[in-house]
């Protein structure tokens, strides 16, 4: 997940937290209680489903670094790794 999509989906729970708070829709629009207790649970459902993708995010990321760490220690990889950076470069293709 970007740092773009977690910031816009934390923005738009906050929307929906400001609404439970203040009872009204941005727009001004009162809320009944059943739309007040569906934006809790839509809260709820989207705070676990961004923590989980930040979680697999993490692992893979370690999984990732660990598997770099663990090739570049192998001394036959080394210069293996160096023909494909060159490669990328002659190329124009750009690592993270």
């Amino acid at each position: 997940m970007s740092d773009s999509t977690e910031l816009a989906l934390r923005a738009a729970l906050n929307v929906l937290r400001d609404s439970i708070e203040t009872g009204r829709m941005p727009s001004g629009l009162t809320l009944a209680p059943e739309a007040l207790a569906m934006h809790a649970a839509v809260i709820a459902e989207y705070e676990q489903l961004l923590a989980s993708a930040l979680r697999r995010a993490v692992r893979r990321q370690a999984t990732h670094d660990a598997a770099g760490r663990q090739l570049l220690q192998r001394p036959s990889a080394r210069p293996a790794h160096r023909a494909l950076i060159a490669l990328a470069n002659d190329r124009g293709i750009r690592g993270r």
